[in-house]
């Protein structure tokens, strides 16, 4: 008996010793994570300070996103949310025994809200001491290193002078390891109000599985799932009536990046899938599916080119900068393939594939590629494409582009009245595409339209047919 009382002091005692020693822990990963979202660019986080206690600490970090992913011309209510700091109060629970959220054993357990006492607020900044946004971050840390999260987001309505932002509120849990995270999220609404446009979107759903390499190279699978999103403006001469611009129903959009074995060069599959999508009063796309692969991006050269790019609001980069990079990417022999685009537009069916690729045997051997030579990009660049489409979509577009040019061209007091112009289009239409095809530039396949395009060894051919590249 009296061993088991000893046994049970000990246990005790090592305990009460043990917190103190998961605090400097947990310390030390609050600030390696720090470092890392700072050094990778995803948000730019500040410790303003760490209090370490016995079992528990509380951290107080300011977080922002950098300045150069702020959106550009963001309205009001948007910027609100993404070009201020927000000071975040994080409360630790430290291990190896915790039952902050029930019981659990780990390295540490933490919530993280916004502060109370904000120092934005306490600046004077009117707009941050406004009532802040009582979301809510729960995390879990274990032995082996994963951190565990729940990220609860409360109903949000927030307004300025150029628009205003109302979302639901939704959940995001997953689990971080190292550079994985695995997770998923939904919301049921999110508004967005920017002078007369307003932005719906219904029935949100995301899920990662995901390595951050870096922000520009991120392997794994993404996928974000919308039940509708539309946009609409209102009408100036209307006071209460809005137009419809857009409005899309069951919307998924799904990545998957691969990099090789050895993490140099990047495959990539992007799919997307509409199951209806109407654009102003008269069109109608159904039936929608998109999938764009591109093999053999080089990973570092991407990243470097991206970054690049991102500055660009800031300053516009040079063709001689860019070219490096482009040559490099030209190097790796990349390709682009979209196969299929394929929709209805108010039942007429339309589909296109397409292959472009690059041979870097086209490339110098020595010295830098002269990326301003079109004979060089002739021999560099293949592809081809091949398009299907129903008669009567094709007219109703060929139509639509020549009563465009008519009326650009159209004069007040013209001896055509302006009512006419949709005659004279459907005709001119129905010429134009007869001339294409006695050119053998578009196939007549009875109720449909096709052509063939290849691009191979510097020629151009059109349905088998060569088109001289001096007439383009």
């Amino acid at each position: 008996m009296k061993k088991i009382r000893i046994a049970l002091i000990a246990v005790a005692a090592v305990l009460l010793a043990l917190p103190p020693v998961f605090g400097f822990l947990t310390e030390s990963q609050v600030r390696e994570r720090v470092d890392s979202l700072n050094a990778n660019g995803t948000l730019a986080v500040t410790i303003e300070s760490f209090d370490r206690g016995w079992f528990t600490s509380t951290a107080l970090l300011t977080v922002a996103p950098p300045a150069s992913r702020v959106p550009a011309g963001a309205p009001d209510p948007v910027a609100l949310l993404f070009d201020r700091p927000l000071d975040v109060r994080v409360d630790f629970s430290h291990g190896p025994v915790s039952l902050r959220d029930g019981f659990f054993v780990g390295t540490s357990e933490f919530v993280a809200r916004p502060a109370e006492d904000a120092p934005a607020a306490r600046a004077g900044d009117a707009v941050a001491a406004q009532s802040p946004y009582r979301f809510e971050f729960h995390g879990q840390a274990t032995f082996s290193g994963e951190l565990h999260f729940l990220a609860i987001l409360p109903p949000l309505d927030r307004a300025g002078e150029a628009g205003s932002v109302s979302f639901s509120g939704g959940r995001m849990s997953g689990t971080v390891a190292e550079r994985s995270i695995k997770a998923s999220g939904a919301a049921e609404t999110l508004q967005i109000v920017s002078g007369p446009g307003t932005l719906s979107v219904q029935g949100i759903s995301v899920t990662a599985d995901n390595e951050i390499v870096s922000r520009y190279v991120v392997p794994g699978v993404f996928r974000i799932a919308l039940e509708r999103a539309s946009v609409d403006f209102a009408q100036a001469a209307l006071p209460g009536q809005r137009t419809s611009a857009f409005d899309a129903a069951g919307v998924a959009f799904r990545t998957d990046v691969r990099l090789d074995e050895q993490r140099n060069l990047l495959d990539s599959t992007a799919r997307l899938n509409l199951d209806s999508a109407r654009f102003g009063p008269d069109t109608q796309i159904t039936t929608g599916r998109l999938e764009m692969t591109a093999t053999r991006v080089d990973a570092a050269a991407l990243e470097a080119a991206s970054r690049r790019l991102e500055q660009s609001s800031l300053e516009q980069p040079t063709f001689d900068e860019m070219a490096p990079l482009i040559e490099r990417l030209l190097e790796a022999g990349p390709a682009v393939t979209v196969n299929p685009l394929r929709f209805d537009v108010n039942g007429a069916p339309f589909e296109a594939t397409l292959h472009v690729a690059a041979s870097p045997a086209a490339l110098p051997d020595a010295g830098p590629a002269d990326l301003r030579r079109g004979d060089l990009w002739r021999m560099l660049l293949s592809g081809r494409a091949q398009i299907t489409a129903e008669k009567r979509l094709v007219e109703r577009i060929a139509a639509a582009a020549v009563k465009a040019q008519l009326a650009s061209q159209y004069e007040e007091g013209s001896a055509v009245p302006f009512e006419a112009l949709d005659t004279m289009a459907e005709a001119q239409a129905g010429l134009v595409l007869a001339m294409l095809g006695a050119q053998g530039i578009v196939e007549d396949r009875g109720t449909v339209y096709h052509t063939e395009l290849r691009f191979e060894n510097g020629a151009l051919t059109v349905n088998g047919r060569q088109l001289p590249l001096d007439l383009l």
